[in-house]
């Protein structure tokens, strides 16, 4: 056992029939302090063109189809998640953990594949569960997912509330961002559609009417680009946003439409 600088990084497999399918390999964002109040929380991840070396890609998905065929001889099939640890001096990869479930982001990758007509990994457990007729090209398949498409971004931050003071949850939908940085509500969704760059889709994981304390779980934010310069550091973009989020939920609680539902919508154009 020895300490390393580390890059976290997260893989998705899924064990099917016809050998063992990989997600890309996405960073994972840690310790964020505007969304997270403690050291080594998860606080989402990205996923973009380049981000790690092609090397580090390979060896990802060859560690995850190898581990996948062993559990396939013990009899698991379906879903896996991989942590991996890229040492920042020698750029080896390691081990991080192992999870035999649906992860933080499922529903992320999820997203991104159907955005390029693919079917989401949890399909593929699907079928194997239930025991679905279907056929597919493993090796194409893993090849396209290597790395995403070159000028294709996507980011999903969980959000905690961080302050002292109390808060009401944001209603789930998507949100656009004002010339002025402000925040508004655009429509009810619950599932998220293609988005522009001025939008991003929120699902709130608390109820509407309950009263949020520092620590407690506020929801997630979908964007369509990157969200920090450096893997460690949120952007000035995604900072307006997280903070224009928080404005709607303050408003709320403090009763400027506390208990509505929803917040004022954005007016067409």
């Amino acid at each position: 056992m020895k300490r390393i600088d580390c890059i976290s990084t997260g893989l998705e497999g899924c064990i099917t029939r016809y050998g063992i399918v990989t997600s890309p390999l996405l960073l994972e964002l840690i310790s964020i302090p505007e969304l997270n109040l403690y050291s080594g929380g998860w606080s989402g991840n990205e996923l973009f063109f380049n981000a790690f070396p092609e090397s580090i890609l390979t060896a990802a998905q060859d560690y995850a189809v190898k581990m996948g065929e062993q559990l396939r001889q013990v009899g698991y099939k379906g879903h896996f998640e991989f942590d991996f640890l890229i040492d920042k001096e020698s750029n080896i990869l390691y081990l991080g953990e192992m999870n035999l479930r649906f992860c933080s982001f499922t529903p992320m990758f999820a997203h991104a594949s159907m955005m390029q007509q693919d079917a989401p990994l949890f399909l593929f457990h699907l079928a194997e569960w239930l025991d679905i007729s279907y056929d597919v090209d493993i090796d194409s398949l893993n090849r396209r997912w290597m790395t995403p498409p070159l000028k294709s971004s996507l980011s999903f931050l969980y959000m905690h509330h961080v302050f002292e003071s109390c808060t009401n949850p944001i209603p789930s939908g998507i949100y656009r961002m004002n010339p002025d940085e402000t925040v508004v509500f655009v429509r009810l969704e619950t599932y998220p559609p293609p988005l522009n760059s001025d939008e991003i889709f929120w699902f709130s994981v608390a109820p509407d009417t309950q009263v949020l304390k520092k620590g407690y779980e506020v929801g997630g934010l979908l964007l369509p680009e990157r969200v920090t310069t450096d893997g460690n550091h949120l952007n000035t973009k995604t900072k307006a946003w997280i903070k224009g989020l928080r404005k709607i939920g303050d408003d709320k609680f403090k009763g400027q439409g506390r208990n509505s539902g929803t917040p004022r919508i954005a007016p067409d154009g």
